[in-house]
């Protein structure tokens, strides 16, 4: 299971960045094949939609990229065809900032002993904020980490990352979009297949 969960690490680490205005993704290639030796189909296969994807953001026009994410995610009125935050999917009616997803959030980052930096204008349910979360998690050596990470991605990733990816896919216009669509789908089987 320790192979599965560094492995899980890795790939949010790497949605996170691919979720990211691509203006501001540092332009560093790593090897995602941490935790190759784990067993789960699910999370292989989400790691090498990560790898596929990244190998498309660091080759891509990034002027093209950039002008996507913006259509995708932040600039439509009078909201963005596919918002970043996990409200908005599971909130009910559309909503942003949800106190009771949020609230959850603040329990799970003060379990895990950490804090959030309240000076980042992103709201704690933004998805590449959530995805980092889970990363810091798994990574962390002072805490069982196994029930913290069961219970953020049952209440926060499991749902929500398929919805984001069905939004991305049904609105994008470019390859990049569809793969990282396709590894939130399949890291969302992973997570389930593995806690």
């Amino acid at each position: 299971m320790r192979e599965c969960i560094a492995l899980t690490s890795k790939i949010a680490a790497t949605l996170e960045r691919l979720l990211l205005n691509p203006k501001y993704v540092e332009k560093r290639w790593e090897s995602l094949d941490a935790g190759s030796d784990c067993p789960a189909a699910q999370c292989r296969e989400a790691l090498l939609l990560a790898t596929r994807a990244s190998e498309k953001l660091y080759a891509g026009p990034p002027d093209e990229l950039e002008i996507e994410y913006t259509r995708l995610f932040t600039a439509s009125y009078p909201r963005p065809k596919c918002p970043i935050y996990e409200s908005y999917y599971l909130g009910g009616e559309h909503t942003l900032g949800k106190p009771d997803i949020i609230d959850d959030l603040y329990s799970i980052i003060r379990e895990a002993g950490l804090k959030l930096d309240t000076t980042r204008e992103r709201l704690p349910d933004n998805i590449p904020v959530i995805l980092e979360l889970y990363s810091i998690i798994s990574s962390s050596a002072h805490i069982d980490a196994q029930p913290i990470l069961r219970k953020l991605a049952y209440n926060h990733l499991i749902e929500t990352l398929p919805r984001l990816a069905k939004c991305i896919d049904e609105n994008t216009e470019t390859e990049y979009y569809r793969l990282v669509s396709k590894a939130l789908a399949r890291y969302s089987e992973c997570l389930r297949e593995i806690l």
